[in-house]
């Protein structure tokens, strides 16, 4: 079919309907709309935040887009961050991964690797796994706390994620 609109109800005839929409062309109606992203009202969505105790983060509840899917994550989610090295720095990262093949967007931790002048993993972006960097977490050598400072937002960054305005 080279045309189509949508959508529209569909209209039953003795048990057969006369149009069928799949979850793909709703993700391609969205995706014309919206970029990746995190939707920024309110403007503390889906930020990362220190703990008081020690080795953990939280990310705030709010929403994100990803290639036509929404995601939506309505109370804060916490993360132990793994130890530190004894002798170098590592970068980590909160992600917020589409894994089409499962149908389903997740908040993940992705450790770093210790290094003298460490970065953050590469990120995914292929057909079926799709990442947004919010956030990148400096995890000092023998450091047994995370402050707020250790933390450097990235949700507003065009390139690793972006904001998407409503």
């Amino acid at each position: 079919m080279s045309e189509q609109s949508m959508p529209w109800d569909a209209e039953e005839e003795n048990g057969v309907y006369d149009r069928v929409f799949y979850s793909e062309d709703f993700a391609a109606m969205f995706a014309a709309f919206w970029g990746n992203g995190v939707f920024d009202n309110p403007a503390d969505a889906l930020q990362v935040v220190s703990k008081s105790n020690g080795m953990q983060v939280s990310v705030l509840k709010g929403r994100g887009h990803i290639n036509g899917r929404f995601y939506v994550n309505t109370a804060d989610k916490d993360f132990i961050v793994p130890e530190a090295d004894s002798s170098n720095t590592r970068t980590d990262s909160i992600i917020l991964r589409m894994e089409a093949a499962q149908k389903k967007i997740t908040l993940q931790y992705v450790a770093g690797v210790p290094a003298v002048t460490p970065v953050a993993a590469d990120l995914v972006r292929t057909e079926t796994i799709y990442d947004l960097r919010i956030a990148e977490i400096t995890v000092n050598a023998n450091t047994t706390g995370i402050t707020q400072s250790n933390i450097t937002d990235k949700r507003a960054d065009e390139t690793v994620c972006g904001l998407v305005s409503v």
